[in-house]
């Protein structure tokens, strides 16, 4: 599963075990396999950890035709909109 954040290069940190979670890149991305900490971090993140404000409109765009949604001529809140109402 991929998290986004509009802050890069933040560091979760466990406060129960002691050390780092997760440290998201540059772009404010970060990526696991590990059941255990998506569990912990979808605690934090909307939207099963798709923060859709911080990714481009072309990405938007991207997720929103895979979805099925019209995506000609609309405008990148009216598509955040769309796919916040696609993930509820």
């Amino acid at each position: 599963m991929i998290f986004y954040t509009n802050t890069p290069g933040l560091v979760v940190n466990s406060k129960k075990a002691n050390r780092t979670i997760a440290r998201f890149d540059k772009d404010g991305k970060f990526e696991t396999h590990n059941p255990a900490i998506i569990a912990k971090m979808r605690e934090h993140f909307r939207n099963n950890g798709i923060d859709f404000k911080s990714l481009s409109y072309w990405d938007l765009k991207k997720m929103a035709e895979k979805k099925g949604i019209e995506t000609h001529k609309i405008k990148q809140a009216d598509l955040i909109k769309a796919l916040e109402e696609g993930e509820r």
